[in-house]
């Protein structure tokens, strides 16, 4: 899943933001940690890509997701509240 996501990151970053949405697309897994990683990524390709409505979806839902992530008990990082 991460090297996955890493793939999708590089190529984003190399100017090939198409790519990096069909590598996340292939992802497999639909945990709470997958959509995250997968999140980060795509909310900033869908930008580029000028799919500005999915690209606000995403990042909400996956800015939401990530500090349900790390404020879970299984978390190892801590987050402040406040």
């Amino acid at each position: 899943m991460e090297l996955a996501a890493d793939d999708a990151g590089i190529r984003l970053f190399a100017g090939h933001p198409r790519e990096a949405i069909d590598v996340l697309d292939q992802m497999e897994g639909g945990d709470l940690r997958t959509r995250v990683v997968r999140a980060i990524v795509l909310a900033p390709a869908l930008a580029v890509v000028a799919a500005r409505w999915r690209e606000a979806e995403v990042a909400e839902t996956g800015f939401k997701e990530h500090l349900s992530l790390a404020t879970s008990s299984r978390s190892r990082i801590p987050v402040r509240t406040s």
